[in-house]
């Protein structure tokens, strides 16, 4: 139901993505909005929002547990990287949030974060690794479809983890490939990240890749 800026309210769940000029995204689908969000609009000057109507609409899958869980952990994440100075990151936060809700709207996203959700290192490491490819992709200017392939290569990067997380076993580049590959919606250049991501230039990779 499209309402009216002045209408808005916190606690509604906006039901359309809406970018700006230049494709970054403002808000994403499935944010609950709260004042500052409302605030934010209203500096960006929009007109109205699409919400969610709450009788008829089904859940949106950026309110489903896993989703829910993942932006809190991202939240807290940045927080702390913020705290410890190791970033500076305070600027691209929110954008940060936005395109990561964007994100984990795909289905494919979702599935992977429901896989193994108990295994917390794996999904701390992924998110901050996603947390500082996001921020160095919007320091460098990268348009909101790349930011977004950047944000999904890191998210999945070390799909292929299992329980036992141990980077420097080259065998979970080519299970996390492997696994990729079977999901039709998963696009090439993401799969290929999670398999070289642990190559250098020169070949002395554990694959032996070389540039």
């Amino acid at each position: 139901m499209e309402t009216s800026l002045f209408e808005l309210k916190p606690g509604m769940i906006v039901s359309q993505t809406i970018c700006d000029s230049k494709g970054l995204i403002l808000i994403a689908r499935g944010i609950v909005l709260t004042e500052s969000y409302i605030k934010r609009l209203r500096n960006f000057r929009i007109q109205s929002l699409m919400i969610q109507v709450e009788a008829n609409t089904p859940s949106l899958p950026a309110n489903s547990p896993a989703v829910q869980h993942t932006m809190h952990t991202l939240t807290t994440l940045c927080k702390s990287l913020e705290a410890e100075k190791k970033i500076d990151i305070q600027a691209n936060v929110f954008k940060i949030e936005q395109i990561m809700y964007a994100i984990l709207e795909r289905p494919f996203i979702q599935s992977f974060l429901e896989i193994d959700p108990q295994n917390t290192y794996l999904l701390l490491h992924s998110l901050r690794t996603t947390i500082i490819a996001l921020n160095m992709g919007l320091y460098h200017g990268y348009d909101y479809l790349n930011l977004e392939y950047l944000g999904m290569c890191a998210l999945l990067h070390d799909c292929g983890m299992g329980q036992e997380f141990q980077e420097e076993n080259a065998e979970h580049t080519l299970l996390g490939f492997d696994k990729l590959r079977q999901n039709l919606d998963i696009d090439m250049i993401i799969s290929l990240v999670c398999l070289q991501h642990h190559e250098c230039f020169d070949g002395s990779g554990p694959l032996g890749f070389r540039r």
